[in-house]
This record gives C-alpha cells, structure tokens and sequence, in this order.
C-alpha cells in the first residue's frame, strides 16, 4: 500500500514554488496516495490542473473535506498562508499527519517561525547547503532541535526541449515573476550598455515594476511582457541568452527560471555570488559577472551563433545530469519521507 502524501498547495506555471510543486506531485505520483489541497475552492474550478491530476491519479479536495483523522505526511512548498490562516496549519496537525515545509524563499515570516516555535512543523526542508546556512539559524533559535532536510530541486526536463534558434540579432532576457525585487534598479542601462546592439525581453512586467523603471524610456530594442503572456517554452525560442541581475537587497538560492533556460539550451549570465556559482559553469556554460565590464566582455563573447549553441549545448547537458535525474530524486524524496516518519 502507497504512504499517503497530501500536498497543500496548488500548481501553476508562475513562479518556482508552484512549478517545483507540479513536478513533485509527477515524480512522486508512482510511489505515493496523493491528494492535493488547495487553499481556496475556485481552484477545483481549475480544469486544465484538474485533468492534469486526474491523469496521474492524484485526488484533489478542500482541507474541510478531508476525514477528522488521517495517517501520513503533509508536505507545503511556500504557502505561507497556511501559517497566517491558523486553522490550515492546525487542521494539518490535528488529523495526524507529518508536516514537511518548505521555505524556497531566502527569509522567514514571524508566523512560519511561530509555527516552528511551537512543533507545529515536523521537517524543515532545503533545496542546498547554500539555503540551509542562510535560514535555518532562525530556525533554529525558535526551535533548537528542529529536524530538517536538504533535498536539491528536481526539474521535469520533458517540459523543457532544447530548442534551435535562428541565425538573428542577438536577444538577451529574463523571465521572472512581477516582482521588483527580481529586477536590479540599473537594469535597463546595464543592459543597453553592455550590449547596445542586441535586443532584450523581459517576461514578469507588471504595474509595480513598471512603477520602478519609470524614470527609463524603453525604445524598440525592448520587450516588456506580463507574466505568461506568452509560454515560458514560447519566450525560451525568442530569447539567446539568459541574464539574471536582481536587486541588491535580494538573495536568491536555486533560480528555476535559470535551470529551465538552461534546458533550453540558453547560455546564462548570472553574478558570482549566492548559489549562482552551483549553477553555472563560468566561461563553459555561461558566465559569472559582477560589473559593466566583464558583463560587456562576455555578451561579446555570446555574439557569435556557434559560441551560444556550443555554451548552451553544455548547459543543458549539465542541467539533465544535476537537476533532472528522476531516479536520484525519487530516492531522495523517499527517503525524506522515511526520515519524517521517525520524527517525534
């Protein structure tokens, strides 16, 4: 008999919590009794994640419709109203269940550490060492022996083909939720400094970034799309390369967005800090840069058709070989759902 695993969250195609979320549910799907539950009812409504389970095999129900007690984990991935709504977190633990959480995000919120704080919380889960050493000191303070985990991400590389870009004017871009902190103040003008010759598009435009970049003037050289907009498979043709600067005061840990362009067979551009380093291979499958000069040297570089598809033929290769092998992460869930079961 499969262990039950009840997933509280919804999958969508925005942001990396979701979409880590909907490649969990299909890797752990052969091995697990899933059902998952969703914050708010009109998601049931959602018939294209509806069908989508109803295809793997996985039930999906509203937390008041499931029986007073059940045995078995629960497992969240950044929903923190789960924390803020106390009777989600509590309607978890009062059926009985094993609580995982994952913080894919590079803070904490006083509710989550309250929860902590008071046991709520069985596992605490992190995607790398990186993550682990950022956050889990908090962690610790509200709850010294708070159990936890480091479980890298698994990407789902059959969403992700490679794709055969024309011979055209270059065309650099990032593809992010609408989120200012996701876009550096000097982005605009770093860009077309660096590369004035080449195109940019970026997918994540929404009235708060637009708000931020008001003081630019955005010519025709430029892109400006609202999330989905287009698929992100759709964007990965119309973009060469990756580049990832956020704001200053943002950390970030294991950038989905960068793995995917990645798979897609996209050089990319990343600063040498933070988990970035993990991620891309400076000079073979991208480069590390920290200011106008080596990021000017390196799309120079990128100019040439052969060098992107050389750089990004190696990306995705190195992308399958650490974030897609579906065999490695299903023993690493495995086992994380036999260490939760030894929790007390």
């Amino acid at each position: 008999m499969k262990p039950s695993l009840y997933i509280f969250q919804w999958p969508s195609d925005l942001g990396g919590a979701d979409t880590r979320m909907r490649d969990i549910v299909t890797l752990c799907a052969h091995d697990y009794d899933i059902t998952v539950v969703p914050n708010d009812e009109f998601r049931l409504q959602e018939k294209n994640w509806t069908d989508w389970m109803d295809s793997l095999g996985v039930k999906y129900c509203m937390l008041e419709s499931l029986p007073d007690k059940l045995e078995g984990f629960a497992f969240s991935c950044c929903n923190f109203r789960l924390f803020t709504d106390k009777e989600r977190i509590r309607g978890i633990k009062s059926r009985g269940l094993k609580f995982i959480w994952a913080n894919d995000m590079m803070w904490h919120t006083e509710a989550e550490l309250a929860a902590i704080r008071q046991g709520l919380v069985d596992v605490v889960l992190y995607t790398s060492q990186f993550h682990a050493d950022k956050l889990h000191g908090d962690v610790v303070s509200a709850r010294p022996m708070q159990p936890m985990r480091i479980v890298k991400n698994y990407i789902d590389a059959s969403h992700w083909p490679m794709v055969v870009r024309p011979d055209r004017q270059p065309v650099m871009g990032k593809v992010s939720r609408p989120d200012t902190a996701k876009f550096s103040i000097d982005l605009p003008m770093l860009w077309q400094a660096a590369a004035p010759l080449w195109k940019y598009d970026l997918m994540g435009w929404g009235d708060d970034v637009a708000d931020k970049f008001s003081w630019h003037t955005f010519d025709s050289r430029w892109k400006l799309r609202p999330p989905c907009s287009i698929s992100v498979k759709d964007w990965h043709a119309a973009v060469d390369v990756f580049v990832y600067n956020g704001s200053f005061s943002y950390i970030e840990n294991q950038s989905r967005a960068v793995v995917e362009a990645q798979l897609s067979g996209m050089p990319v551009i990343a600063p040498p800090k933070w988990n970035f380093p993990n991620m891309v291979w400076h000079t073979r499958t991208g480069f590390l840069v920290d200011d106008l000069d080596s990021m000017r040297a390196a799309l120079d570089s990128l100019k040439s058709p052969e060098t992107r598809w050389k750089m990004g033929s190696l990306a995705r290769e190195c992308a399958l070989s650490i974030w897609c092998d579906e065999r490695d992460a299903r023993r690493e869930w495995n086992s994380l759902i036999a260490f939760a079961a030894e929790v007390r």
